[in-house]
């Protein structure tokens, strides 16, 4: 068994699927983030006294420098090849 996952892993190593899979789901992360603000924002139009602007930069703020990081160390992994 631990043979079969030492191959699984030297696979998925050299054909860098988890990069990737870190890539892709940051962005889905971020994607959902937008979808949840752009809805939010939309609530907020009904209801004036919610303090909008503060809590959608509140999560979005963390989210935008996650896809940051993750596209730096992306970037970085690439060029070490």
């Amino acid at each position: 068994m631990t043979n079969t996952l030492d191959k699984f892993y030297e696979f998925a190593n050299r054909s860098h699927i988890f990069r990737r899979v870190v890539l892709y789901c940051g962005l889905g992360l971020n994607i959902y983030a937008f979808h949840w603000a752009i809805g939010y924002a939309n609530l907020a139009i009904e209801h004036p006294e919610i303090a909008t602007a503060a809590i959608i930069g509140a999560i979005l703020t963390p989210a935008g420098l996650l896809l940051g990081a993750m596209f730096k160390f992306y970037n970085e992994a690439r060029s070490k090849e």
